[in-house]
């Protein structure tokens, strides 16, 4: 047989690209998200703070807010479809400790913070007539 190639990497084992797509890395992605879109909603507030009244502003903060709701709707669908069940006990256990965490944080954070936000830019492009 000839020898390998030096540039040839090694062979990725099968189980890493099981754990990739697994209900661990899915949860790590909802907590990036969840991160995330607490970044984009405090730029909005930040934003508002300063006083937004220009138009290019606004039409900034209120395409932000876009992000922020579809952010959200992602999160939610994702969460929906994390399967913990293959999971052994313990990491079951601490697997739904984390989706319950990242639901609060949906339902009681990001959720009515996304929509305080947009209402909040809405209001003042209303006040500033744009």
């Amino acid at each position: 047989a000839p020898p390998a190639a030096v540039d040839d990497p090694p062979a990725a084992p099968a189980v890493a690209a099981e754990e990739e797509d697994g209900p661990l890395s899915q949860l790590a992605a909802a907590e990036r998200l969840v991160d995330t879109i607490r970044v984009s909603i405090a730029s909005v507030e930040a934003s508002l703070a300063a006083g937004l009244t220009a138009g290019d502003e606004i039409a900034a903060a209120l395409k932000t807010c876009v992000t922020i709701n579809s952010s959200v709707g992602k999160l939610q669908n994702d969460l929906d479809g994390i399967s913990i069940g293959s999971l052994d006990d313990e990491a079951r256990d601490l697997a739904k400790a984390r989706r319950k965490q990242l639901n609060a944080a949906l339902e009681e954070e990001l959720m009515p913070g996304g929509n305080a936000v947009r209402a909040k830019v809405v209001k003042a492009k209303n006040a500033a007539g744009a």
